[in-house]
């Protein structure tokens, strides 16, 4: 969850981290008083998830070269990313 709830079900995707931090910064935007605790750790958990997300994408970005040349090899069309 995003302010104090339970834990978001299922695995942190990168849309999910995204709107985590998006509403911690829009609830602290919209406040013209110094964010609570609660918002910040909220933000704090979201930037963390974002973090994860980022280096799960950045470890199967990394090995998709080994895999496109595996493929190639096999005769099979390769994965392209866009840019």
């Amino acid at each position: 969850g995003f302010f104090g709830g339970g834990p978001a079900s299922g695995p942190p995707t990168l849309s999910a981290s995204s709107n985590a931090l998006m509403a911690a910064a829009m609830a602290m935007q919209g406040a013209d008083v110094a964010p609570t605790v609660a918002q910040v750790a909220a933000g704090d958990r979201a930037r963390a998830q974002f973090t994860t997300v980022m280096l799960k994408w950045n470890t199967l970005k990394a090995g998709i070269p080994a895999f496109n040349a595996k493929r190639r090899a096999a005769g099979q069309p390769t994965l392209e990313l866009p840019q």
